[in-house]
């Protein structure tokens, strides 16, 4: 019986009326899209969590990175590149490794001047104290 009377004072014109004049959609939905609010929040701070862990990880591992890049590597290509175009030869061709230890690689390459005329050059990959990456470069012969 209590059950009963419960709902019939809520369902007379009286009650009825006033509880439901301010029940309107946006508030009837309000509670869902709170809660769908505070999920997708809680997936925004995880997905932005694991890109800030992804992006130390990958720092560190460059910062951490102490080999040295091979005889024929495109920023090694590109310095060779431009020490010949300073000594009068054009295109750099032929890489090949002569020699390596853990500080620096040895390497030679042949270099052919705009003429046709082709000469050897020697060069070196190293870390200086910085930790950079340098290229020492010596015509063969010289």
């Amino acid at each position: 019986m209590g059950r009963r009377r419960a709902l019939r004072e809520y369902l007379s014109i009286g009650q009825g009326e006033s509880d439901m004049t301010h029940m309107t959609f946006a508030t009837a939905t309000a509670g869902g899209i709170d809660a769908l609010a505070a999920r997708l929040g809680i997936l925004v701070q995880y997905t932005a969590g694991a890109v800030i862990a992804l992006g130390a990880v990958a720092g560190l591992a460059r910062f951490m990175d102490t080999g040295l890049p091979a005889c024929d590597g495109a920023r090694i290509d590109r310095t060779l590149k431009t020490i010949a175009r300073a000594n009068g030869g054009g295109s750099v061709s032929a890489h090949r490794e002569v020699g390596r230890t853990d500080r620096e690689t040895g390497c030679a390459a042949t270099v052919t001047a705009a003429d046709g005329t082709r000469r050897e050059i020697t060069y070196r990959i190293f870390r200086n104290d910085a930790g950079r990456v340098r290229v020492s470069a010596a015509w063969a012969g010289q």
